[in-house]
């Protein structure tokens, strides 16, 4: 539909007369119904329309102006960046880090969200000990298994899935909390065995969002870990002295 977009927002509805005689020489390719979208490519790429779309009855459209959905989207993205890297900041390997070199961790985050009572990370999992978590809202619970009598002595968790009854809680994430961050480390001879066990078991306690930074990801971006708080606690000694 042609026309200026009002202002107010990127969503416009306009009302599209049924025509009083079909286009000729034209095909029909394709009927629209309620709820098909259609034009959806022009909100990555600007150019030409490649097919015209007549009404055969009267209709209501709900438009969507590009370059107001792009604008909403670069502020969104900006936001989002700004919001990440404040909680990043928070990390505990963040004063060991320069303002690039936090800005390229935010570029290399995941943002994952998890319903109640959905397993974040799980012990058994493949690759559980890879990733460090930090929330970034809702909250999330370290769960063990109840030891039952008779049972052997083996204290790995199963996926949880969901039974309270056979958990207890041990720890408790809220906003800003992190979990996982041994995980960056590489794991050595030397190293205590606690920080080589595998990443505890994490259930999401209600709707929860998590920010995760897997190990190579981490070592792309900042190197060994080891080596840059060696690094800087050198520099403190030095400056100290």
């Amino acid at each position: 539909a042609g026309g200026e977009t009002p202002a107010g927002g990127p969503l416009v509805r306009r009302q599209a007369r049924r025509l009083s005689k079909a286009t000729r020489n034209m095909d029909l390719v394709k009927s629209l119904g309620q709820g098909t979208v259609f034009g959806e490519v022009a909100l990555i790429a600007r150019g030409e329309s490649q097919y015209s779309i007549q009404s055969v009855q009267d209709a209501t459209l709900l438009c969507l102006d590009c370059q107001q959905f792009n604008e909403a989207r670069k502020r969104f993205h900006q936001q989002r960046f700004a919001h990440l890297r404040v909680l990043l900041s928070k990390a505990p390997f963040a004063e060991y880090l320069t303002p690039e070199m936090l800005a390229n961790l935010v570029d290399s985050s995941e943002v994952t969200h998890y319903d109640d009572g959905e397993n974040i990370v799980c012990e058994m999992d493949q690759l559980s000990g890879e990733k460090f978590f930090m929330v970034m809202d809702g909250a999330a619970v370290e769960v063990k298994p109840i030891k039952v009598e008779g049972q052997n002595d083996n204290n790995n968790m199963e996926r949880f899935n969901g039974d309270w009854t056979r958990v207890k809680v041990v720890n408790e994430f809220i906003e800003d909390n992190f979990f996982g961050q041994d995980a960056l480390e590489d794991p050595t001879l030397d190293m205590d065995i606690d920080k080589v066990r595998l990443n505890p078991t994490i259930v999401a306690l209600r709707h929860c969002t998590v920010l995760s930074i897997d190990r190579a990801s981490f070592r792309n971006v900042v190197g060994s870990y080891e080596a840059v708080v060696a690094e800087l606690e050198e520099e403190r000694r030095r400056a100290a002295s």
